[in-house]
């Protein structure tokens, strides 16, 4: 028995002996390797959160520059549509690039790790770069849909505008008469100009975001076509008095048909929907996945100067 015990001690001792060796000599140069390696992995990893917060800080910036252009379609402020227009087109394309960009980065591959060892150090970074690069697909995914409605959105409203336009034009370009017969003419000239219009209105009322301006407008243009078949058929009686009558009870009004009031309040609920308000949403969270990806970076960074 004590023959076997002291074969046990001895093999344990030299078993100790030689895993020393090991660790002091390939073991130390093998975990110096991992260690390198790990750093190096780390350092890519930071890489791709950069690239990240990179990609949404631009997503972020050109979401909120085109919200800002498509409100000043609806303030019709100092500078033109042209003007405007041109701003829109370059903000749509950079956004639609920027989605596409983002997307790519979703579908990116894991930095490479061969080594086992290297992929269960870095499990839960390689997990949580992915959450990233998913959040970062999602936010691009909506920007090229963002992109897209505010070209529909833009298009819808212009239209709308351009027949509204056209009709105020058309009804100041009819000479001052009170011939009841030239009169007559005239409303029934303003039937194809306001059927127009309309069409533009309720081709306005399906673009989200636009559907209550649109209604004030289409609810305005319906109560002109009324009044002109009213007028038509008052002039067609030959009630000169009485056409006129109507006209200054109608137009004469502070606010004929109450539209100024309506359109006013669908104005200011348009500036913050539809289109508008989601591209602000996206700016905001597209700012808030800059800053997690850069403080993930920094983390990564930080444990990348240090073994592990």
């Amino acid at each position: 028995m004590a023959v076997t015990a002291a074969l046990v001690s001895a093999v344990v001792v030299l078993a100790a002996a030689v895993f020393a060796l090991w660790w002091l000599g390939p073991g130390a140069e093998h975990r110096a390797e991992m260690a390198a390696a790990t750093a190096e992995a780390r350092e890519d990893l930071a890489v791709s959160y950069d690239g990240i917060a990179t990609a949404v800080a631009a997503t972020a910036d050109t979401a909120a520059d085109l919200r800002l252009t498509l409100q000043q379609y609806l303030t019709e402020s100092q500078r033109s549509d042209e003007e405007i227009t041109t701003d829109r087109l370059n903000q749509q394309a950079a956004l639609d690039d920027l989605g596409r960009r983002l997307q790519e980065h979703a579908d990116a591959p894991p930095p490479d790790l061969p080594d086992r060892a290297r992929r269960r150090a870095l499990a839960a970074e390689l997990e949580r770069l992915a959450a990233f690069r998913s959040s970062a697909g999602d936010l691009g995914e909506r920007a090229v849909t963002l992109a897209t409605r505010a070209e529909q959105w833009a298009a819808a409203l212009l239209n709308l505008r351009a027949e509204r336009d056209r009709y105020i034009a058309f009804v100041e370009g009819h000479p001052d008469t009170q011939n009841p017969a030239e009169l007559r003419q005239q409303w029934e000239s303003e039937r194809p100009v306001l059927a127009d219009y309309r069409s533009a209105a309720e081709a306005a009322i399906d673009v989200d975001g636009l559907d209550t301006l649109a209604d004030a407008y289409l609810t305005y243009v319906e109560h002109n076509i009324a009044f002109g078949e009213e007028a038509i058929a008052l002039l067609t009686l030959g009630d000169l008095d009485e056409y006129n009558t109507r006209v200054r009870e109608v137009f004469g009004a502070e606010d004929p048909f109450g539209f100024q009031a309506a359109a006013g309040t669908a104005l200011r609920q348009s500036l913050d929907a539809g289109v508008i308000g989601e591209l602000g949403d996206l700016s905001v969270e597209a700012e808030n996945l800059r800053s997690d990806a850069q403080q993930a970076a920094r983390q990564v960074a930080s444990a990348s100067a240090s073994p592990g």
